[in-house]
């Protein structure tokens, strides 16, 4: 009764649409690209969607390289298949605004996931691929370079006007807050427009430094270009640290908390907590990302397992809050109707005691059925997890039939005592897997011997 309310499962063959375009990417943040700290705002009435999916940034210079192979002859022929994948993954991360997200849908496998905005990692990477052709370009061409040159100037007059029109709605004491009071309480504090606005200025100082630096000292393109991309792509990612993770702790103690949390039972009951707001759950407890609430998403002693926050607002709405929280992970039952459902007056309210749960994991659950099971009374056990493909279910260590009940998996015990797994095997995304690294190991090899070969034929 409940599976309406599991916002990532679906009854039909065909996941419906809704579901895949959640997580879409709104065209607002693609301001990210260039001001990430922008995102640093959690404002969804802007973005769309919470701040981790919006965050696209690539980087300014990158920006500028990208855009300036396109204007000129001599590299834009290198970029013109790059940028397209480019640009139609970042058209399927626009899912709710664009049609390309839905009809990749019909594709096998392709209906199965949500968050379109994760394609936004496709398209930086054609993009970054883009940039490396021109920058090749670039320390070999002396009018490029010359160019180049201009292009910074032009640039640099842009942000300069960029500024110039957030200037009158920019508190500008918070800025001298960053000195006296620190950089977390700026965050605090500021706005889209303040952000935006400090990392314009820090743009113009960053590129006008460039330029005196390429115009008038005998800099070599080459590694002049690349220092200058990593020192901004680490600057700007510094200063949006503690945007995306807990306040007021190093990411170092984040990780180490997370890496400490326990992988089985008991652990704490973090379910009241749900609807507490951000600052009573970072206060409270650690997780790297402010919204995904990791520590939420485990399933407690009790055998609850609350999928999300979403699924918890939504049974609310409809008046099922206290049921959800009665919903077990594990379950005897006795039938199932004509539907594929539980008929609920054949549930083993007793489950809880009769089944122990001996190791949970993203890919496993095990356990062990404590007493024999009578052939008159419930003999199936639910495990309340969505089915997809590449489940597979063993009793005593032997793989037994897996049935689908609503949209969860369920086995039929023997009448003896059992020990029963579930387990995630996707073999053929494993196989896939290890094939992509296998070539990826054979192409960097190749590579590697090819710039030693040409090396030796030089010296001969």
């Amino acid at each position: 009764e409940l599976t309406e309310y599991i916002s990532r499962g679906s009854l039909s063959e065909r996941g419906d649409v809704w579901n895949m375009l959640v997580g879409s990417l709104h065209p607002s943040s693609s301001v990210s690209m260039v001001f990430p700290l922008a995102t640093g705002v959690n404002d969804p009435s802007i973005w769309g969607a919470d701040f981790s999916m919006v965050n696209s940034y690539f980087g300014a210079i990158l920006c500028l390289i990208v855009l300036f192979g396109l204007v000129f002859r001599e590299t834009c022929r290198t970029l013109l298949v790059p940028v397209f994948m480019a640009i139609l993954f970042f058209g399927f991360t626009l899912g709710n605004h664009l049609p390309l997200r839905e009809w990749i849908g019909h594709l096998p496998m392709m209906d199965t996931f949500r968050f379109p905005a994760i394609f936004r990692a496709f398209a930086l990477f054609f993009l970054l691929l883009a940039a490396a052709n021109v920058l090749r370009s670039l320390a070999e061409s002396e009018s490029l370079q010359k160019r180049f040159l201009r292009a910074i100037l032009f640039i640099i007059g842009g942000l300069i006007l960029v500024n110039l029109m957030l200037y009158s709605g920019v508190e500008r004491w918070k800025f001298l807050k960053i000195f006296s009071e620190g950089w977390l309480y700026y965050l605090d504090m500021a706005t889209i427009r303040e952000n935006i606005f400090l990392q314009a200025g820090i743009l113009i100082l960053f590129l006008g430094g460039m330029f005196v630096l390429f115009r008038w000292t005998s800099v070599s393109w080459k590694w002049g270009l690349s220092c200058a991309i990593i020192l901004e792509i680490a600057l700007f990612t510094r200063m949006q640290w503690h945007t995306t993770v807990i306040e007021n702790e190093s990411v170092e103690k984040i990780n180490a908390a997370i890496l400490d949390t326990p992988h089985g039972f008991p652990i704490p009951d973090f379910s009241p907590l749900i609807n507490a707001a951000d600052t009573v759950l970072s206060r409270d407890h650690y997780f790297l990302w402010k919204n995904l609430a990791m520590l939420d998403k485990r399933t407690t002693s009790d055998g609850i397992s609350p999928y999300s926050l979403k699924i918890r607002e939504e049974a609310a709405e409809k008046g099922k809050l206290e049921r959800l929280n009665q919903l077990p992970l594990v379950v005897k039952f006795g039938k199932i109707d004509n539907d594929g459902f539980i008929v609920s007056r054949y549930v083993d309210s007793l489950s809880e005691q009769r089944i122990d749960i001996v190791k949970f994991t993203p890919n496993r659950i095990e356990l062990e059925v404590r007493e024999r099971t009578d052939e008159r009374g419930p003999r199936y056990l639910l495990f309340n997890q969505n089915r997809y493909p590449h489940w597979e279910a063993t009793i005593d260590d032997k793989p037994v039939n897996l049935m689908t009940v609503g949209s969860a998996m369920a086995v039929t015990l023997p009448t003896s005592k059992s020990s029963v797994a579930f387990t995630f095997n996707p073999s053929t995304i494993i196989f896939l897997a290890q094939l992509s690294l296998a070539t990826f190991v054979i192409l960097l090899g190749f590579l590697v011997a090819t710039k030693i070969r040409a090396l030796l034929t030089a010296q001969s």
